[in-house]
């Protein structure tokens, strides 16, 4: 009687209209009924035929931590030293492992996984002398997991960037050197903690804040930072064997999923940035700790990398510019780089949005921009 093909939409509407008159005209209405119901269970067994081989989902696991051979969904805890007074680090001198499914957009190794190794203090770096040399100019890096660089190799992550960079400069006869202090999920306040501690111990000439939108201390920003980054993404994957029964179904239950994490964007009402302001006199604190110890200080800006079209931290954004430049605060502003860029292509794997080698060499050029304008360095 009918055969079925591959149509576009409006195709299949037009033959499922041709078909309902001719049921409507030659037939009783149980055999109209009949005759529907069969169409119907056709229809979705071709449609199910075609998701199960022409559209798959694929959902990839979450990210796995790996340290002295225990495997962890996310991050392991493990890996940090907790002092008494709430600053953490990493532990001193151990490796560990970030592995994924798949090959993402980042610049893997081998096994899909990328290394972090740390340095005496507990930090993602090379090793540094405590005490700074008489021909050293010491710049120190504080922020959270976007300059730590995860899921990001080490050699790609801005601050080791910066630092081969200044490796060739000279500054006023002086060495340049990038110390990162970075530790994932610190805010402003556990930045300063970092500051406190090791960063008189270090002597630096320059601080640079990195500042990313889960510093701002609102509740709802907060949570959104976790989505975006990969937390909901944890929960399809774990929910998704509940609809794999049919390739049909999973395909439109992933897609609705998906679809809610992106368009659960928050949009700040003005009672909640006012309410969230105090970040921003965080930062003024810390930017006048700085100063008072002779150390020039930058805001570095390197917020969530979503929908740029439409980027729905921008007020916030705005908001902070504008208070820098009342306080004369000087900051670097990596968003209309990075927004040049899709912000998917920026992620280091789907179900991570860190940022992978392309963000940070956007920010990586766009400091190093900024340093050599301020810093005016000399060639070796």
């Amino acid at each position: 009687m009918f055969s079925f093909v591959l149509l576009d939409n409006g195709s299949y509407f037009r033959a499922f209209h041709f078909l309902r008159l001719y049921i409507v005209k030659n037939h009783s209405v149980k055999q109209n009924l009949l005759v529907l119901l069969g169409t119907i269970i056709c229809m979705l067994v071709a449609l199910e035929v075609i998701f199960r081989f022409y559209f798959p989902v694929d959902i990839k696991k979450p990210r796995i931590s790996v340290y002295n051979g225990i495997k962890q969904e996310w991050f392991n805890g493990d890996v940090l030293r907790i002092f008494n007074d709430g600053l953490y680090t990493y532990k001193p001198n151990i490796t560990f492992k970030h592995c994924y499914d798949g090959k993402g957009m980042g610049r893997f190794e081998a096994d899909n996984c990328v290394t972090y190794k740390t340095n005496s203090l507990g930090f993602r770096d090379v090793e540094h002398e405590l005490k700074k040399g008489n021909n050293v100019y010491r710049i120190l890096i504080l922020g959270d997991s976007f300059t730590v660089g995860e899921g990001t190799r080490f050699s790609d992550i801005f601050p080791i960037k910066l630092a081969e960079s200044f490796r060739k400069k000279r500054l006023s006869g002086k060495k340049v050197e990038i110390i990162n202090l970075a530790m994932p999920g610190a805010n402003t306040m556990n930045e300063s903690k970092i500051y406190q501690y090791f960063g008189k111990k270090l002597n630096s000439d320059m601080v640079i804040l990195q500042w990313n939108t889960n510093d701002f201390p609102v509740s709802s920003v907060l949570r959104e930072h976790r989505k975006l980054i990969g937390e909901d993404y944890k929960k399809i994957f774990s929910d998704s064997k509940k609809y794999q029964w049919s390739a049909l179904v999973h395909y439109i239950w992933y897609t609705l999923k998906v679809n809610k994490i992106a368009k659960g964007l928050i949009h700040l009402s003005n009672e909640r940035l006012e309410r969230g302001k105090l970040n921003f006199y965080q930062i003024k604190e810390l930017h006048k700790m700085v100063k008072e110890n002779g150390t020039s200080f930058y805001l570095l800006l390197f917020p969530e990398l979503i929908n740029f079209s439409q980027y729905p931290y921008s007020k916030l954004i705005k908001s902070l510019r504008d208070f820098c430049n009342q306080e004369k605060i000087p900051f670097i502003d990596a968003l209309p780089e990075l927004s040049k860029h899709k912000a998917s292509k920026l992620w280091v794997h789907e179900t991570d949005h860190h940022p992978n080698f392309i963000a940070h060499d956007v920010l990586f050029n766009k400091i190093l921009t900024t340093l050599d304008s301020s810093l005016n360095p000399e060639k070796k």
